[in-house]
């Protein structure tokens, strides 16, 4: 923890450096808020980035039911659910796969891990978010690792109204699955809360694919005076899961619904809590401090070639941040300066038992981290915008192994990141944008240990990116979106199928087009949709020229909302994904996985606080896979997604 320490004690210090700086200035009128994806609160127009906000309203209207249902219909998102109950679930951005470059916030606190595993989607209860803020873009500079390609930021709800809220739901869905939730909050005087609790129990599309889920969260604010905040929020999730593995072609056309593995389960309990302390000591500049820890646990069993074995892992992770924001003109205009510092520290326990192998190993593996980053926004006049940002960042990976296999690791890191971009606001609501950032992602602790704990020698990826894009309002009801991005990938960690390692890549090109629209087509009826481009090839090396793997050169989302008489409300979402190779075809010589079209319809009705719904998936009933992999022997391996279903609620919101 000392280096946490030193890593507060000198962003605290460049606080009056800053603080001095700004002594002269005359002070700004705080705008509208509408984003925080940066760590300090910016208008979307100002955002050298493509930015989407998806409200609490939106969420309320759409057919998901999971965080990765509602993301499937974004721009440039690529959603793989694996089993379809929101388990082993990942979304990337610019042709990126497992989401490893895709940095993932609740509330501004982290929640990737330090292994390969993906963030677990299903530790956000869709009824716990106020709204999801989506940046796409490097996002190195004030967030460090796992945020090369973009941020997807969730803000959490709080209690908003003086007299107490209870907002309740009950919801029945095909594969005898149910949920329910519930939660009360309010606010008094310079208090808020927010409590929220739910069950959600599900067998799942495929035999040994059940889902049972519980979830506690809660939230507390206080303004004890007008210049000093206190935030504290805290959650408990449990689950139990079955692992049905993948599917041979062959098994697929006899009965998608089977289980390859059908007595592989894994069991989870994490719970976390953040505290955050805000001080304002002038009108437009503030200090804040954050702590969170968090504890994951997952028990696993899993049969491998006729024999059972466990596998465990035990991980406490800890941060510690400072930050300073500035908000103040300077010769008449205006700057936004933010100085940070933060720190992490994550300890995990392994333990892999596989009997029949004679396989008893335990692992302890640490990873520590700081960054201090400055980020700078300064208008040269109401419609151009600079932005500019730099971090430096350590970090140091240990390992230790014993039983049958043992040894040690270690491993540290140095780098830095840069961005700078540039925004004009030719219309209101409208702007055009250029940026440039170089940025890294460090590798994991699956990728850089070995077995037996030695070192494999892995280098950071390092990416150069250059983006340009246009949000244009064409008239009062129609908003055109365009971003072209290329992305010159250095050292790109893979894991080689041909030599079954993780390795660097030499170099990789990832570019792209994300285009999209919304449309108030009348006050009863909007549209809006989506195209993405993505093309990611290896550009030396064994596989040089080749497409990457898991890659859907185009995907397109449309959906309408469409209001009707007598209060009712019809959500219709239809999404469309081009073919790709499969996971570890990197030499493209295997066919591809098939696109999928698939449609989802929602109808609503509210009465006063009432509001009951039913709706369909896969209206089509097409059947389609969103992952599948090559193994061994050029054996290909299938993960069907769920036919058409269906489901049923109500809501009461008192």
């Amino acid at each position: 923890m000392s280096r946490i320490l030193l890593s507060v004690a000198i962003s605290i210090l460049l606080i009056p450096f800053a603080l001095t700086s700004f002594a002269k200035a005359e002070e700004v009128a705080t705008e509208e808020i509408v984003i925080t994806a940066f760590k300090a609160a910016e208008e979307v127009e100002k955002i050298p980035a493509n930015v989407t906000i998806i409200t609490g309203e939106q969420i309320k209207e759409s057919t998901a039911a999971t965080v990765g249902e509602l993301l499937k219909g974004e721009e440039g998102l690529v959603v793989r659910d694996l089993y379809g109950t929101g388990t082993k679930t990942s979304v990337d951005m610019r042709g990126f796969a497992f989401g490893l470059n895709t940095v993932v916030l609740v509330d501004g606190r982290k929640v990737n891990e330090i292994d390969l595993s993906a963030v677990d989607w299903n530790l956000i209860p869709l009824e716990n978010i106020e709204r999801i803020e989506i940046l796409r873009g490097s996002g190195n500079v004030l967030y460090g690792d796992n945020s090369m390609a973009g941020v997807i930021n969730i803000i959490t709800k709080k209690g908003m109204t003086l007299k107490p809220s209870v907002d309740a739901e009950v919801r029945e869905e095909s594969f005898n699955g149910n949920s329910e939730s519930l939660s009360i909050g309010g606010a008094k005087e310079r208090f808020t809360y927010y409590l929220m609790a739910k069950n959600r129990d599900t067998e799942g599309y495929r035999e040994n694919s059940e889902f049972d889920g519980r979830d506690l969260n809660a939230r507390i604010t206080a303004d004890p005076s007008d210049s000093i905040y206190l935030d504290l929020s805290g959650g408990y999730h449990t689950d139990h899961q079955g692992l049905p593995g993948g599917l041979t072609e062959a098994q697929v056309k006899d009965d998608r619904r089977q289980a390859a593995t059908p007595d592989d389960k894994v069991d989870y309990d994490q719970y976390y809590y953040n505290l955050t302390f805000g001080f304002a000591p002038g009108k437009n500049s503030a200090i804040e401090a954050g702590y969170t820890f968090r504890n994951r646990k997952f028990d696993s069993d899993i049969f491998f070639l006729g024999s059972g074995g466990n596998i465990g892992r035990d991980t406490d992770t800890q941060e510690l941040k400072v930050k300073f924001t500035g908000r103040q003109n300077i010769l008449d205009h205006k700057n936004q300066l933010v100085i940070g510092a933060e720190a992490l520290r994550s300890e995990a326990n392994n333990a892999s038992v596989f009997t029949g192998f004679g396989i008893n190993v335990s692992s302890d593996v640490k990873k520590t981290e700081e960054g201090y980053y400055i980020e700078d926004e300064f208008s040269l006049n109401p419609s151009w915008t600079l932005t500019g940002g730099w971090r430096h960042n350590r970090a140091r990976f240990e390992d230790s192994v014993s039983g049958t296999a043992s040894g040690n690791g270690k491993d540290s890191f140095s780098e830095d990141a840069a961005r700078l971009g540039v925004t004009y606001n030719h219309s209101k609501g409208g702007k055009i944008f250029f940026s440039f950032s170089d940025g890294f992602r460090l590798p994991t602790t699956d990728e850089l240990f070995a077995f037996d704990g030695t070192i494999v020698k892995l280098k950071p990826e390092r990416a150069a990116t250059f983006e340009a894009g246009i949000v244009h309002p064409l008239t009062g009801r129609v908003t055109l979106r365009l971003t072209l991005y290329t992305m010159n990938v250095e050292n790109e960690l893979f894991f080689n199928p041909a030599t079954f390692a993780n390795e660097n890549l030499d170099k990789t090109l990832h570019r792209g087009a994300e285009f999209g629209f919304t449309s108030v087509i009348t006050d009863r009826v909007t549209l809006n949709g989506n195209w993405t481009y993505t093309r990611a090839t290896f550009e030396s090396g064994p596989f040089d020229g080749n497409t990457m793997p898991l890659v859907p050169e185009n995907t397109a989302n449309l959906n309408a909302d469409i209001k009707l008489p007598a209060s009712l409300l019809l959500t219709l979402n239809g999404r469309w994904a081009g073919k790709r190779f499969m996971d570890s075809d990197a030499d493209n010589s295997s066919k591809k996985l098939d696109g999928y079209t698939a449609m989802d319809a929602k109808l609503s009705y509210a009465y006063k606080m009432l509001t009951a719904y039913i709706g369909v998936n896969n209206a089509f009933d097409s059947q389609y896979s969103e992952y599948g992999v090559e193994g061994f022997g050029g054996t290909k391996n299938f993960y069907p997604a769920p036919e058409r279903w269906y489901y049923a609620g109500v809501r009461m919101a008192i």
